[in-house]
């Protein structure tokens, strides 16, 4: 399908992707050049031939740069360099989905519950210089009700949350463990048990005075309301279900929600891999959620900054929001990489 082979240079992501995002990772001293390349920089092709790296920073970009000393020299010649993707939404629970993560050129993965005891062992691994894991940051044991959606015999296992009064010590445990931003499941679909709204109220309130952000699975036309109004960051699935308007996109522009367009996902539920009747849905909640870029919060008491992508345009994914005959199937772990690429380039 691809007629030609791309080079992903994890220390040049770390420098052009989302500085904000995450931390430059130096993970070797060694310098290089690589040279008679073809430069994307995550928006537009630039005017340059060569880059160097040293001590795993990007020291110079440009036509025919110097090379540092005893720097190894690489041959670009027709291939293209470009930003590492991110991958707003994984499930790391097994180290795999890290290392495959990079070998698919997607060099930030944000994990959306997973087991938090391998996660704080694979990022103290990241720290001492792993170079074979993707960066990865991480929401840990995400929060839901007993019989709810999360609480499966065969996921990750939680303690489920029963008050509202309990919020504050689950969202502090799990700060505990290493998570970099709170998962809520609401609900979904009628198999589940559904938290009570009062309960999400509660966590996101807590989650945002330990300067967290919330995000929340959810599958339900009411329970979409009721996310944006608990004051819920993001949404861990662009919406499929029939929405009651204007009501949603009201509230969803006064509150600023964003959602993660997950969008193997409807493909993957629909018949002979078409999104049939949700693929307009999906556009319509494209439309909705397009007008903001990024949010962004910051822990006071450390460094890390967290910037979430916004869903993709219209302007620059054309392709997901034309007729529907053009929601063709497509490999559930290359749709979301390719909805990525859109969100840089739409910034």
């Amino acid at each position: 399908m691809f007629r030609r082979i791309v080079r992903i240079v994890a220390a040049v992501c770390a420098s052009l992707v989302v500085s904000a995002a995450v931390p430059a990772r130096t993970t070797t001293p060694n310098a290089f050049v690589i040279r008679n390349v073809r430069i994307f920089d995550g928006e537009r092709v630039i005017e340059a031939n060569s880059i160097a790296v040293a001590h795993g920073k990007i020291v110079a970009v440009g036509t025919n740069v110097a090379s540092p000393p005893d720097a190894q020299v690489v041959d670009g010649s027709g291939d293209t360099l470009l930003p590492g993707l991110i991958d707003s939404h994984v499930h790391a629970w097994v180290r795999d989905v890290l290392e495959m993560g990079l070998i698919m050129g997607v060099t930030t993965e944000l994990d959306m519950y997973m087991r938090w005891e391998e996660a704080l062992k694979w990022r103290a691994e990241e720290s001492k210089g792993a170079a074979d894991i993707a960066d990865f940051r991480t929401a840990g044991t995400a929060i839901a009700v007993a019989g709810g959606h999360g609480t499966e015999a065969d996921l990750p296992p939680m303690i489920p949350i029963s008050r509202p009064n309990e919020a504050q010590a689950f969202v502090d445990e799990r700060i505990a463990h290493g998570s970099d931003y709170i998962k809520v499941f609401y609900d979904n679909g009628p198999r589940f048990a559904a938290m009570s709204k009062a309960t999400l109220a509660a966590i996101v309130k807590a989650a945002h005075s330990r300067h967290k952000m919330v995000i929340v699975h959810v599958a339900s036309a009411q329970g979409y309301l009721d996310v944006i109004d608990s004051g819920a960051d993001g949404l861990a699935h662009v919406p499929i279900v029939k929405l009651p308007e204007p009501i949603f996109r009201d509230a969803a522009k006064a509150h600023h929600i964003f959602a993660i367009t997950t969008l193997a996902l409807p493909i993957s539920f629909s018949v002979a891999g078409g999104c049939g009747q949700s693929c307009p849905r999906i556009r319509r909640s494209l439309h909705i959620l397009v007008p903001w870029r990024a949010k962004t919060w910051s822990n006071p008491a450390s460094t890390t900054s967290i910037t979430f992508p916004m869903p993709i345009t219209k302007r620059t994914c054309g392709r997901f929001t034309t007729p529907e005959s053009h929601c063709s199937p497509a490999p559930t772990q290359m749709a979301p990489k390719l909805a990525l690429s859109c969100i840089r380039n739409s910034s």
